[in-house]
């Protein structure tokens, strides 16, 4: 029975294993961020994972790996005493036999069960080892967060000296910095222009991993707390701008009070001060709790569509942020991605890389021109999509 219960333990940890194994992989975008302290409530003899005392968890799978591997050689430990203890027992049976065939063959049982195990445990480690050394070795696998997208303004001069200002991510402020749209591109490290190392190890070594840092080396280029300003085509500090509106509804019974326009907005001062609304200071924001949640619910599920609670007033909510009026030159409009650029500038629609399709959304119906959904542009502006058509783009940073 013992033997048994030796054999199917050999093979279950075999198992264990083969199937739990981490394989290493180099992380080229893991984040820094805070420490995750990590209590065992079980201690694993030999190792780091004491009960009740407090261990610093990466920002990655190596604690995973480090505890599965405290585990495996626990329970390695446990087969080579095991079968150590049964090969005693078997000895001991053995020598006390006194001539007894019975006996003797009990004790030889318990000795080829120990053996067994042995060369099980063996042989699976050797197996694995010509399969992969990485099976046995138990590298900790340190698997990259995903980095959540970080938005802000861009400021960029583009290739004619023409200066823009556009809300998007640190990765594609990238892009455009390294392109030939801009006046002024990012000079490329020593180390990265000759292949030493990659830009990714570079940015993680030089700026924690912070590529907005690394886009701000030498000059502000990228800001996470600025929002561009369309008119002036640069990154602004912005403010809340409440817009409150209420119109008197009248029927055969009387009037009554019924709000039109509740929404918080953050823009520049011109734009709120040209839909008659008050500016709204961050302490202000911060003390007043119906301010805050008047702002979290402006745009709240309302992609691409009409700002909550304003029926009159011009409000269309785009990747999250509440827009006020018709677009401006570069500014976002519709419900897919677009921009506004002048109309007539590409004759004949823009197209696709096979001449197919018009992706302005400039479509005239009864002399009033339509967008396809979303916001609209301001005259002489069509809402393009710059991210599905084929043009040079550095002719559109251009306007």
């Amino acid at each position: 029975m013992i033997k048994k219960c030796l054999k199917i333990f050999i093979v279950s940890l075999f198992l264990f294993n083969f199937s739990i194994s981490l394989v290493s992989a180099e992380d080229e975008t893991r984040s820094y961020s805070d420490p995750i302290i990590f209590e065992p409530q079980v201690t694993i003899p030999g190792s780091n994972f004491i009960k009740g005392e407090p261990y610093e968890m990466e920002s990655n799978t190596t604690t995973l790996a480090k505890y599965v591997k405290a585990i495996y050689d626990y329970l390695l430990s446990i087969v080579g005493i095991t079968a150590a203890i049964v090969l005693m027992i078997g000895g001991v049976m053995w020598l006390t036999a006194g001539g007894s065939s019975e006996r003797v063959g009990q004790a030889k049982s318990w000795v080829s069960g120990s053996l067994t195990g042995l060369v099980l445990a063996l042989t699976s480690y050797l197996i694995m080892q010509t399969i992969n050394p990485q099976l046995v070795s138990f590298t900790a696998t340190e698997v990259p967060e995903i980095k959540p997208a970080v938005y802000g303004c861009c400021s960029f001069d583009n290739s004619l000296g023409v200066p823009n200002a556009r809300l998007i991510s640190d990765i594609e402020c990238y892009r455009i910095y390294t392109s030939e749209t801009v006046k002024e591109q990012i000079p490329v490290p020593p180390t990265v222009a000759s292949g030493s190392e990659t830009l990714s190890q570079y940015i993680k070594k030089q700026y924690a991993g912070d590529l907005s840092s690394y886009l701000n080396a030498g000059m502000e280029r990228f800001n996470k707390t600025k929002k561009p300003n369309y008119r002036t085509r640069k990154c602004e500090d912005m403010y809340y701008c409440h817009i409150f509106k209420e119109e008197d509804r009248c029927d055969e019974f009387g009037c009554i009070k019924v709000i039109t326009t509740n929404i918080l907005v953050e823009t520049t001062p011109q734009i709120c001060e040209d839909f008659d609304g008050g500016i709204v200071t961050k302490e202000q924001l911060e003390e007043n709790s119906s301010l805050k949640t008047l702002l979290g619910q402006t745009c709240a599920g309302r992609e691409g569509s009409s700002c909550n609670e304003s029926s009159s007033t011009y409000c269309y909510c785009i990747n999250g942020n509440a827009f006020l009026g018709k677009g401006l030159a570069t500014e976002p409009c519709g419900n897919d991605g677009g921009i506004c650029v002048p109309t007539g500038t590409y004759p004949g629609g823009l197209k696709d890389a096979n001449g197919n399709g018009d992706y302005c959304e400039s479509t005239w119906y009864g002399g009033i021109k339509r967008d396809r959904g979303g916001r609209s542009c301001g005259d002489s502006l069509s809402c393009c999509r710059p991210n599905y058509i084929h043009l040079n783009y550095k002719e559109l940073m251009g306007l």
